[in-house]
Formats: C-alpha cells, structure tokens, sequence
C-alpha cells in the first residue's frame, strides 16, 4: 500500500477490496487493513452447508463464515460480498434455498452466484459420475430461482450473476466494460488497455524474476483489430449489464444501428432483447440461451466459431423465417 501510495493518487478512492476465505481473516489482519483502507470484503464461500463445503474440500465450516462477518462489521468493514455456487455435489433446491436465506438473515451486501465448471484436469471431471450433481434443468432453476428471490428481497442485478444492494459498491465491474485501462499488478493479473487486453505471468516466480531483470511481465496479450472495441463493448456491456445507446455512439462516433440495425429489431421482436429510455438490455428469455445472444454483436470474423451452436441454429433459423415473412410451427418449438 506504501508503493501504490508513492506512485498512485488514489486520494479519491472510492473502494478498497480485497478477496479472501474466512480462514485466512483474524482479527489482526482485519484491523490492518482497515487502518490502510480497507472498504469491501469479497470471500468465496459457496455454500452455507457443512456437507457441501466438506465435499468441496474447503478449510471452513459455516461458523466460520459467520465469524469473520461479525468481526469484519466490528471493525468498520462497510460492504461485504460472498460467492455463491449451484450445481454442486449433494446440492438440492431446499439447501440452495436455505443457503439464500442464511445470506438474507446475514444481511450480506452483496452476492455473486457462479455455476459448477467440472474442467478437465480436475478431480470433479474425473470423478463425475460418482457425484450427486443437480441435472442442469435443475440448475437452471436454481438460478432463476435465485434471481426472483435476491430481487424480491432487495438486491439489484449488476449483470447477469452479481446482484448488490447497493449497486454504487459494483461500480468497479462495470468500469471493466467500459474500455477503459485496467492496471493489473501481480501475478496473473488481468490488464486492459486501449486496443490490447494481457495478462501477467501466473507463476510467482516467473513475475517476480521479469521484475528483478527489468523486462515485461505480461505473458499473454489479445491485440483487437481496428473497431474490434466497438464489437467488445457492444458484447460485454449486454452480456454483463445494459448497452445506453446515445452514450455508445458518443464513445465510437456512430450509433450501434449502422452496423445491426436489423439484428437488433429482430431479437426484440422475438424477445430476447427489450429497448427502454434509449437502453438495450437482454430479458431473461436470454437466460436459456447463455452469452450466446449477445455475441451476435461480435464481428463476422468472431462469429466464426458460433455458427454450428444448436442455440445460435435457433435464433439464425427464426430469423431467416421472419425474413421470410413465415412463422415457426409447433413442431419447431
């Protein structure tokens, strides 16, 4: 804090976060980051459920979590999110809905809901079929579930998995969609730059080992193509919140209708996407189809690899019958 300090004004820092687990927050580490500023506590949790945490190998226990709550509000702590997961071993609608109410009689500030990814070179992939895993319609409706009950009790929906009670404490996340630079120190930190998003060494040693010869430690880097930002904001900022569209014509000097004027139309008359006050935003007949709707904002060249989605088939099917002025029949739905 001392080094950002000396080469940052941050004077006028609204927000201090740090992530972390419950176990890793006595009340000495929590004082010391009060007192160099801290403001927002994020820790992913996932669950509420001894059972389920056991299953997912965690170091805590619901007491815990309990714990590091009360002594974060002790200490002056103003904001306080938690991650939560569906889709888990043993998981069921009456644990995930106790898991929300927990969170409710907590009065969390704020809460991200993720999915469970079984990636390949985990345990969870290899071990698959001998989990009690939630079929995915159940997982879906755990989602929507999730979401009429956090919106029902207060919480206002950042973008498509984060919902806040105060959405002035997010305004991070949306800044990310906005192009504007993005300073990532450390390792593995996500950066973004006009024109480049990059990425630095995830290994410890192979960043520290950059700095100390001087030389970069970015690892990966993803040039865009000239007006490839016009493409990105248009997908990130339906994907993750809602696209104003006088503001982004300001910002790429032409409206988004020059370039899916029809595109638009059509997915609101088919109901995936609703204009209000100059604001498109996705509905949640969208929530059947994933990102995938508002990646038809991509260019042609990133459309590429979309094309031979079932869900992308569908919408590309609806519309060349409503070019054709016909309408689906039963057996299409």
């Amino acid at each position: 804090m001392e080094s950002l300090h000396k080469h940052f004004n941050l004077t006028g820092c609204r927000e201090f976060t740090i992530e972390s687990t419950p176990t890793m927050l006595d009340e000495t580490k929590l004082s010391t980051l009060r007192r160099i500023g801290l403001t927002r506590l994020s820790m992913g949790i996932q669950s509420f459920d001894d059972r389920i945490l056991k299953r997912l190998n965690r170091s805590f226990e619901r007491k815990d979590i309990e714990r590091v709550v009360r002594r974060a509000r002790a200490q002056g702590v103003a904001t306080i999110n938690i991650d939560l997961m569906y889709g888990l071993p043993d998981q069921t609608l009456e644990n995930w809905h106790a898991g929300l109410d927990r969170m409710f009689d907590m009065e969390i500030n704020g809460c991200t809901l993720y999915s469970l990814d079984l990636h390949e070179n985990t345990q969870f992939f290899r071990k698959r079929d001998e989990l009690a895993l939630a079929p995915t319609a159940v997982q879906i409706q755990m989602y929507r579930e999730a979401l009429d009950r956090l919106q029902a009790g207060g919480y206002t929906m950042i973008n498509r998995n984060i919902f806040a009670r105060d959405p002035d404490t997010y305004r991070h996340q949306n800044r990310r969609w906005e192009n504007l630079p993005l300073i990532g120190l450390g390792a593995s930190a996500q950066c973004y730059a006009p024109g480049v998003a990059y990425q630095n060494y995830g290994s410890i040693d192979q960043y520290t080992d950059a700095l100390e010869e001087d030389t970069s430690a970015v690892e990966r880097a993803v040039w865009l193509h000239e007006g490839e930002e016009f493409y990105r904001e248009a997908v990130c900022r339906l994907r993750f919140s809602s696209l104003h569209l006088a503001d982004f014509e300001q910002r790429h000097g032409g409206p988004l209708d020059a370039r899916f004027a029809t595109l638009t139309a059509d997915l609101i008359d088919m109901g995936y996407l609703q204009s209000e006050d100059s604001r498109l935003r996705l509905t949640r007949k969208d929530l059947d189809y994933g990102n995938l709707i508002s990646m038809f904002y991509f260019s042609d060249r990133r459309k590429q690899g979309l094309a031979a989605h079932p869900a992308v088939q569908r919408v590309l099917q609806l519309q060349a019958l409503r070019t054709a002025g016909l309408t689906e029949d039963g057996s299409m739905a």
